[in-house]
Order: structure tokens, then C-alpha cells, then sequence
């Protein structure tokens, strides 16, 4: 079985872009995900001056009023009863101004409600 998982989590990693495969044994593996540079884009929205703060492939967090905040979503295959023991370590870290981000915009129309995020 753990020859299995890790051959199947090998394969999994292999397909995500995203993903690196650190470290693997008959118990367990280590993935290393890395985040693309940030970028900050200055808007303006009528008289307000405002920062759209993303990166490559993000979505984002929206919540009305509240700033938009990129995220990123990665999936992993698992076999069936495999079990999951997640770390993470923040190898390094940027502050960022969080005083004048572009504001999740609620767009109503036919279909029901949705955020304006792109």
C-alpha cells in the first residue's frame, strides 16, 4: 500500500505545475509549492485611488467591501485511506500597504449575483 500511495502521489505531483516534489519514502512525500511574483496594479475608480494586488492563475477572496485578496488552490490525488498530515514553513514573506486595495465589487444581473474579481 505505501509503495502504491507513493507511486500514485508521484504521478499526481508530476501533472501539478505548480507543485515540486521534495522529498519521497515509503511513508511519505514533501511537496514545495511556490507562489508566482505579486503584482500591484494601481486603479482608479472615480475619484479614488486604489491597488489591485495579484498573480498569475489567482482567484480571489471576495467578500463585498472588503479588500480583494489573491489566493491560490492546489489539488492533490489521494488513494482511498490514505491520510493527510499537512505543515508549512513561510520561507519568506512581503508586507504589503493594506490601506487603499481595490474593494470586492458585487455585479447583480440575470443569473443572480457574483463578484467582480478579474
Amino acid at each position: 500500500m505505501n509503495k502504491f500511495l507513493t507511486l500514485f502521489l508521484l504521478i499526481a505531483t508530476a501533472m501539478l505545475a505548480q507543485g515540486k516534489l521534495t522529498h519521497s519514502s515509503s511513508r511519505s512525500i514533501t511537496l514545495s509549492f511556490e507562489l508566482p511574483e505579486i503584482s500591484q496594479r494601481p486603479l482608479s475608480i472615480g475619484s479614488q485611488d486604489y491597488v489591485r494586488v495579484d498573480y498569475p492563475d489567482s482567484r480571489m477572496r471576495a467578500e463585498a467591501g472588503a479588500p480583494l485578496i489573491p489566493y491560490s488552490v492546489y489539488r492533490i490525488a489521494l488513494p482511498p485511506g490514505a491520510t493527510v498530515k499537512m505543515q508549512y514553513d513561510i520561507l519568506s514573506q512581503r508586507e504589503l500597504s493594506a490601506t487603499s486595495l481595490l474593494p470586492a465589487v458585487i455585479v447583480s444581473g440575470t443569473r443572480g449575483s457574483a463578484y467582480l474579481d478579474r
